[in-house]
């Protein structure tokens, strides 16, 4: 195996003895590595031997490589291309002393060729997969970042909602049902957001003005001027009135589907 090779700007570097002893430590790594893949090709030619030679008396002097596919399979899965083409190449050779079909039959050629083109094949397969594997964990590695970054978001304007004393903020979906209430809301109409979450946004209007339609009116209003400020005469959830200014407009993702409201109310 070679030598990590940290290039000439890690000359300062490599002098330390603490940075040499890690390089040297990876190394070592690495080519403990490399020589257990090329043992496991080694085991697994060792293994199919003895069972070929096992099942000689059955197979009588027939399907000598077959066996053998296995190992380059294992070879291939546990080390790479190359301990796989090694385990080939030990394959031919156990062969060979297990004493295969005469080399001037055509029946020889054919089983090697049907080997080789065999060996190529699942070489090439666990590449492929070993390659998908890769992928997908990078994939996965991506989306638990974006995650985690979605979360810290999350929490960073749970913080700044809550911060804006005085303010109540509320985000509708496009049913006009609740999906964020800040808890300036809470403190403003006294519902909790458990409480307010998932609920029609008309739970907050008096019964007249849900007879009268308001709600639905002031949804389609936002929805229709790309947003509206006014009076707001709402109901806590005592069922007091709350006098309040707010700010009704709807949201739009990047590619400007609708997504909801958004909704800022101030306490008069």
């Amino acid at each position: 195996m070679e030598r990590l090779d940290w290039g000439q700007g890690g000359n300062r570097i490599a002098r330390s003895s603490t940075y040499r002893r890690l390089i040297d430590q990876i190394n070592r790594i690495v080519r403990a590595r490399g020589m257990a893949s090329y043992l496991i090709a080694l085991l697994a030619v060792l293994f199919a031997t003895a069972v070929r030679f096992g099942l000689e008396p059955w197979l009588g002097g027939r399907a000598h490589y077959l066996v053998f596919v296995v190992a380059v399979f294992i070879a291939a899965m546990f080390g790479g291309s190359l301990p796989a083409m090694f385990a080939a190449a030990l394959s031919v050779f156990a062969v060979k002393l297990l004493g295969e079909t005469p080399p001037g039959e055509p029946s020889a050629g054919v089983e090697f060729l049907t080997f080789a083109g065999a060996s190529a094949v699942v070489i090439w397969l666990v590449h492929l997969i070993m390659q998908l594997r890769r992928q997908s964990a990078l994939d996965e590695g991506r989306a638990r970042r974006r995650e985690e970054d979605a979360i810290r978001l999350v929490e960073e304007r749970g913080l700044l909602l809550d911060g804006l004393h005085g303010h109540a903020i509320i985000m509708l979906d496009v049913e006009g049902r609740v999906r964020i209430w800040s808890k300036g809301a809470e403190r403003l109409l006294g519902w909790s957001e458990g409480e307010a979450n998932e609920e029609p946004w008309a739970f907050v209007y008096p019964a007249s003005a849900i007879l009268e339609g308001r709600p639905a009116a002031d949804l389609d209003r936002a929805r229709a001027d790309g947003g509206f400020t006014g009076p707001a005469a709402l109901l806590d959830k005592a069922g007091r009135p709350v006098s309040a200014e707010f700010s009704f407009a709807p949201l739009h993702d990047v590619r400007g589907r609708f997504r909801g409201y958004a909704i800022m109310l101030k306490g008069a």
